[in-house]
């Protein structure tokens, strides 16, 4: 019997991803198509091996993965464990979805397909990371930081301009840095002075500071609402999504840790309820003015964010489930509106006068940026209804008037896109000489697919159950 250990399939995999993607760059949609299936083998490797088991690949048992081998590197100890197993799956699951999207879209980004398995690789790792020098729940911020550095590039491009997009959002574990750094030291101390409770009020006030910053809350929200104005929106959306999936998960770890320090210092629950508040509140306002379809996929995306983090402060069993609900629903909305905008051609910097009129010449990908994005927003009979409609009646359950600000601050999302879907079928192009060609018939038929799958997603919530018990599993459910 031949055991190899999980980690070098996962690290040969993502070199082997990695080289194929630089060597094939001249031909980037050859590229990212295997890079999109290579994330997906590896995304269902990660989460079919047991993680305190050996997975055997052949029926005879010849050939086996062995998930107990650990992998070191000086004092850095990553393990597969039952709490960042589906973390670590849910990545490279994300990044072959993104891939496999842009590969069938118009336009392909050859630097985010080269880029794409490293920074998939560094989030994976990130998010396996079991033993430091430091606590890894206070170290996150800083590997965050590195990868964001890299996402900088592969966001970017080779396109010669504007950079706020990709910059943004590294400033936020940059600022939260400092505040995880102090809070390590304070833990430090308290581990020699006990005694001292000063200390542990200390570290669970730094602690929470610079958790909320990486939350990215408003008035820090400028990295999510305008990131998908000026970079492209596939790769775009792909960086929040992995991003807040590892903030989401920080947050939970650091939590189980570090219990004792925020019951004797901050309220943190009271602090992330009001911010997830405001934010949405602030979302579904920007939203009825913006005319910008990346800015306003934005605010939508923004406006869920805020829904999560309310869900994320109720107290109760039923609110881990709920969050990992709409982090899926997210992603699949999310993804649907990316499309849907990458195949309108509208790139990095695209003002909005250039969308009238453009839906009725490419009416199936328009349909896809309005179906995912009211999907964000939680309408009616679009993948995000069950979650939206379920958080609801669990903040109702606390409090019925936030719900119902929560609600109108949705409707202000579902008004920008009512506005958008008018501006797109609203007969000619209001700027002389633009001219659309019509949608390419392989366009058509992903939008169309991607609208099937969402609706499928609407009508039949339960085809996630299994996934979704699956993934809560790193919860402790």
């Amino acid at each position: 019997m031949v055991a190899i250990p999980y980690f070098n399939l996962l690290f040969l995999g993502l070199v082997g991803l990695a080289s194929t993607a630089f060597l094939g760059r001249t031909r980037p949609r050859g590229a990212a198509w295997v890079g999109g299936m290579g994330h997906l083998v590896l995304a269902g490797l990660t989460g079919a091996v047991p993680h305190e088991g050996v997975l055997r690949l052949a029926p005879t048992g010849v050939l086996t993965v062995d998930a107990t081998v650990d992998f070191r590197v000086g004092g850095l100890v990553f393990r597969l464990l039952q709490i960042n197993q589906p973390l670590a799956a849910l990545i490279l699951g994300v990044t072959g979805v993104a891939l496999v999207l842009m590969a069938l879209s118009p336009t392909v980004d050859v630097s985010f397909t080269v880029w794409a398995p490293i920074l998939a690789g560094a989030m994976v790792f990130l998010a396996l990371l079991d033993t430091a020098p430091l606590e890894p729940a206070l170290l996150y911020p800083l590997g965050l930081s590195g990868v964001l550095v890299l996402a900088a590039f592969g966001l970017q491009g080779n396109r010669v301009g504007n950079v706020q997009g990709p910059l943004r959002i590294l400033v936020l574990p940059l600022l939260a840095a400092p505040f995880f750094l102090l809070a390590a030291w304070y833990v430090e101390q308290l581990s020699l002075t006990p005694q001292v409770q000063e200390m542990a009020v200390a570290a669970g006030y730094l602690w929470t500071l610079g958790l909320l910053v990486l939350l990215a809350p408003v008035p820090l929200h400028g990295s999510q609402s305008g990131l998908l104005a000026w970079v492209w929106s596939i790769p775009g959306t792909w960086l929040l999504l992995t991003y807040q999936l590892a903030v989401v998960s920080l947050f939970y770890q650091g939590e189980t840790a570090f219990l004792f320090l925020l019951e004797v210092s901050t309220p943190l629950k009271l602090w992330l309820a009001v911010l997830g508040m405001v934010t949405a509140i602030w979302a579904g306002i920007a939203a009825t003015g913006t005319g910008h379809p990346g800015r306003l996929v934005g605010y939508a995306l923004l406006y869920e964010w805020g829904l999560i983090l309310l869900v994320m402060a109720t107290p109760g069993p039923q609110s881990w489930p709920l969050v990992v609900f709409l982090l899926v629903s997210r992603a699949v909305s999310g993804f649907v509106a990316a499309l849907g905008l990458a195949n309108l051609e509208l790139g990095p910097g695209a003002r909005d006068e250039h969308l009238d009129g453009i839906g009725s010449r490419r009416p199936w990908s328009s349909a896809a940026v309005l179906m995912g994005g009211l999907g964000l927003a939680g309408f009616p009979l679009t993948a995000g209804f069950t979650g939206h409609w379920a958080a609801l009646q669990s903040l109702a359950t606390q409090d019925w008037r936030i719900a119902a600000v929560v609600l109108i601050a949705g409707a202000g999302v579902v008004f920008g896109f009512v506005r958008l879907a008018r501006r797109l079928f609203s007969g000619q192009p209001a700027v002389p000489g633009w001219a659309v060609a019509r949608e390419p018939l392989r366009a058509s038929v992903v939008a169309g697919a991607a609208l099937v799958i969402a609706g499928s997603l609407a009508l039949a919530p339960q085809l996630l159950s299994t996934p979704l018990a699956w993934a809560l599993t790193a919860f402790g459910y």
